[in-house]
């Protein structure tokens, strides 16, 4: 039986991260803290924001998350 995926909150609760580590999470994948802020609230982003957001969230936390461990809501894609 698969686990279920963690999501971002669960990781701020577990290590207790603070806002300066929302600010370097942002800063390291080159978006603003609200992008941070909307994956710890389960609101969609894009998929290209939360491929910035996994390596900087696991550098920051000293862990590896990826689409298949982390529970990102994404925002649907828009087509042409």
């Amino acid at each position: 039986m698969d686990q279920p995926k963690t999501t971002f909150k669960q990781i701020v609760l577990e290590q207790s991260l603070t806002n300066e580590a929302f600010a370097k999470i942002a800063s390291l994948a080159g978006v603003e803290v609200k992008i941070v802020n909307n994956v710890y609230l389960q609101l969609p982003i894009s998929r290209k924001q939360a491929e910035r957001l996994l390596p900087a969230i696991s550098q920051v936390c000293g862990q590896t998350f990826t689409f298949e461990n982390m529970d990102i809501a994404l925002a649907e894609e828009q087509t042409p």
